[in-house]
């Protein structure tokens, strides 16, 4: 059997790109992109990826080369997903809402070869370039991605190329890379640093072909049907069991990396394996250890696991309160807060504790019909619908939650705000 080696006849590693060749080929004269007043068939698609791709190589990007684009959902994103994994190099999609210094962080340290910037966010990306300039990194290669449908003439003048003009100049008949191994990486995508620094996520070209977006499914049963609404509903909000995608899932304990009792209360740590599991982090071993353990990817998410083996996820490792030994979920508390009718929104974070080590505090965001907030009635509020050591010791009211460019509350900036609050006198032993 060990004398069978693998051949180009009967191996061809999986990748994301596969399916356009027969697309273009099949379906040609078939629409794949709808712009505005703009229509390209599928083999028009798959010329244009096959042009861009060579363009790209005859700028000197080479296989695992970064390639970054800034730009919203228009054809020339959805080309080059194909475009730079036919160059061999990685796709670093950067989000939009960032701000220049955010920016300018991805392109130093992805090391980026070229930028695609969209004309929208010419100032935001001269912005990040002059930021990488001034630190003394390379300034990655510049090309703009103007409106194919409605052209704008706008640029960012730092004599950078021209999208359509890569396009049209590339040889659609140059002889292209292939994807020599499934494990080759494919894009990198930047996290969005809510809990601690942005970290570069390498993900392969077999684990896109196999990539889905829960980790989680809620597979329905049959004798739940003839339950009361309320319990119907309860279930159907929980995470559920793995996806096909995944080859196992299990909550363990984030020391021992032993499983949890299945008793719905035991919290753990939710760890995945399977092949949609990304790489690892760009340049970050320390991360890569604490993210890989036992044979298990730690997700960071925690959860319990009930009786009929349906995990539940409760809140982020990060998040988790210990107050006095016990481990206290941020998401159940905000979850009773946002019960009453003067919190429109909320957040909890630890808070330093005399006694307890630790103790749940409160940010709040009053809703219009509320006249105020007061924070006796709020603590007293919680406490009659949870465990007394769940409850906030603390209240804040603010005008609004700080959140990241993804729209998550920002609670990096809510533990330093946290610092310079004082607990009250009586509840210093409570």
């Amino acid at each position: 059997m060990e004398k069978l080696p693998k051949r180009p006849a009967n191996y061809v590693p999986l990748s994301p790109v596969g399916f356009l060749p027969r697309a273009g080929a099949v379906y040609g004269d078939r629409t794949s992109v709808v712009y505005g007043r703009l229509r390209f068939t599928w083999s028009q698609t798959y010329e244009r990826c096959r042009r861009l791709a060579a363009a790209l190589l005859s700028l000197g990007v080479r296989k695992n080369d970064v390639v970054s684009v800034l730009a919203p959902n228009v054809p020339a994103m959805y080309e080059m997903h194909f475009a730079v994994p036919m160059a061999a190099a990685v796709l670093n999609t950067i989000n939009t809402r960032l701000d220049a210094k955010a920016v300018a962080a991805i392109l130093r340290h992805s090391q980026a070869k070229v930028l695609f910037v969209d004309y929208e966010y010419v100032r935001l990306a001269n912005g990040a370039l002059q930021i990488v300039a001034d630190a003394g990194a390379p300034v990655p290669l510049v090309a703009v991605i103007d409106d194919i449908d409605r052209p704008t003439g706008v640029r960012l003048g730092v004599g950078e190329l021209e999208y359509e003009a890569l396009v049209s100049d590339g040889d659609p008949a140059a002889e292209l890379p292939s994807l020599a191994d499934e494990w080759d990486a494919v894009t990198l995508n930047y996290t969005s640093g809510t809990t601690s620094a942005p970290k570069g996520v390498v993900t392969h070209g077999y684990g896109l072909t196999e990539a889905t977006g829960p980790a989680l499914a809620c597979e329905w049963r049959h004798e739940w049907d003839l339950l009361p609404l309320p319990e119907r509903s309860r279930l159907k909000a929980r995470q559920g069991v793995s996806v096909l995608s995944l080859a196992d899932i299990n909550v363990v304990d984030n020391n021992t990396i032993a499983s949890v009792p299945r008793d719905g209360k035991s919290v753990g740590e939710i760890v995945l394996r399977g092949s949609s599991i990304m790489k690892g982090y760009l340049d970050n071993p320390e991360a890569n250890d604490k993210a890989f353990k036992g044979g298990w990817f730690m997700t960071g998410d925690v959860g319990v696991v009930h009786p009929d083996g349906y995990i539940e996820v409760k809140d982020r490792s990060k998040d988790v309160i210990i107050s006095g030994g016990e481990n206290i979920c941020s998401k159940e508390v905000e979850e009773v807060l946002l019960q009453h009718q003067a919190v429109a929104d909320a957040a909890v974070v630890a808070m330093a504790h005399p006694h307890w080590g630790e103790t749940p505090c409160a940010f709040l965001v009053a809703s219009n019909r509320a006249a105020g907030v007061c924070e006796d009635e709020v603590i007293a509020f919680c406490r009659e619908r949870m465990a007394r050591f769940m409850s906030p010791r603390k209240v804040v009211v603010v005008d609004a939650l700080p959140r990241n460019a993804l729209g998550k509350v920002d609670k990096v900036k809510l533990r330093d705000a946290v610092r310079s609050l004082v607990l009250p006198k009586a509840t210093s032993r409570l």
